[in-house]
């Protein structure tokens, strides 16, 4: 297979779609996934934490119901959301930032 030098050069040490920043970089727990309708939310159960690696990402949501994003919304509200850890080898770029008005010079 020639590698694609489009995408980042990633290692076994990373992970696309983040891992908890709580969790112990060298043996994460285990990460799992929820749907609130289009978004996809990962999280760690050890730690209560969530973050939202994008929307309409995994086809799996159109086949969901109302009620099953009733039960993610109710089983992630005491969750906290954070930013995940993207790469502990550090070939990845960081996520950009927003910023806000005040950073704006003019």
């Amino acid at each position: 297979m020639t590698p694609n030098p489009s995408e980042p050069n990633m290692t076994s040490e990373c992970n696309y779609f983040g891992i908890c920043p709580r969790c112990d970089q060298d043996n994460p727990g285990e990460q799992s996934m929820l749907n609130i309708e289009r978004d996809h939310w990962y999280y760690c159960d050890e730690h209560k934490t969530k973050w939202c690696v994008g929307s309409n990402l995994f086809s799996v949501w159109r086949h969901e119901s109302e009620a099953d994003w009733a039960f993610s919304i109710a089983y992630l509200d005491d969750f906290e959301t954070v930013e995940p850890c993207l790469c502990r080898c550090g070939c990845c770029d960081p996520l950009p930032q927003l910023i806000d008005d005040g950073d704006i010079p003019f």
